[in-house]
């Protein structure tokens, strides 16, 4: 993969990055972009990544965020994929004061993929807003989002999942999907799944589920000898790996378990 790693520092509080990928027909990339810092370095990171995904390519790009908690983050992710191409976008939101996340998918070839899977990590006072558009424009077109994440502290997150089938976009299907475990009685959720729809010969589908987990699996887990602080981890673990999926850097899927281990 291309990895590119951004680090905030005393020197350097703020980086403002763009990226442009071109994946020619029937190639394929992969793209890791690490946002990181120093633990008494607050940052200000501002980013964009866009993506051309030709005839028949497979681009996936994969962001992995793990600023302190002094920093704010604007990230925005676009992308035009034309016949038979497909586009991942995978996002790690473990650290920062403030998230703000953009997608747009433009699915604009017949057979066009896209799919988004995000975790998000939030405690304290941090605020995390994501908004995902897939627009369904070629046929038989496909997309998907997935969204799954904790949440603490006085931590407030907006998730708005939206779903636009064109007129045009006959065969065309889209999917959207969020879980958020609540830790705490002060964490807000909010979720705002949306399904547009111009065609007539489309299915559409969302979920959203916001809950803290349910007394059968810890007593399930109990009754294993599983204490209940370690339980609620490894439902929380189990996420992050899932989401780690994409990720192929041992070293570094390692250094967020550690990570996530110390923040919970």
């Amino acid at each position: 993969p291309i990895v590119r790693r951004y680090a905030f520092s005393e020197r350097c509080s703020e980086i403002v990055d763009s990226n442009v990928i071109i994946a020619e027909p029937h190639s394929e990339v992969t793209a890791v972009l690490i946002y990181d810092g120093e633990d008494d370095a607050s940052g200000f990171g501002c980013g964009l990544t866009r993506v051309l995904a030709e005839n028949c390519a497979l681009v996936r790009v994969i962001q992995v965020q793990t600023m302190n908690a002094r920093s704010r983050r604007f990230s925005d992710f676009s992308a035009v994929i034309a016949n038979g191409a497909r586009v991942e976008l995978t996002r790690l939101e473990l650290g920062g004061a403030d998230i703000y996340c953009g997608c747009h998918m433009k699915l604009e070839g017949d057979k066009a993929e896209a799919k988004t899977d995000t975790f998000y990590f939030g405690d304290g006072e941090r605020t995390l807003d994501f908004n995902y558009i897939a627009r369904h424009l070629g046929k038989y077109s496909k997309s998907e989002q997935n969204a799954a994440g904790a949440l603490f502290g006085r931590c407030d997150k907006l998730y708005r999942g939206t779903i636009d089938f064109i007129r045009g976009a006959s065969g065309s299907k889209g999917a959207e999907s969020e879980t958020t475990l609540l830790f705490s009685d002060e964490a807000r959720s909010r979720a705002a799944p949306l399904i547009l729809c111009g065609e007539e010969n489309v299915e559409g589908s969302h979920a959203a589920s916001v809950g803290r987990i349910g007394e059968k699996q810890l007593y399930y887990m109990r009754s294993r000898g599983i204490s209940e602080s370690d339980a609620r981890r490894l439902m929380v673990q189990a996420q992050l790996e899932s989401a780690m999926r994409a990720l192929a850097d041992e070293n570094e899927k390692e250094r967020l378990r550690r990570l996530l281990a110390g923040r919970f």
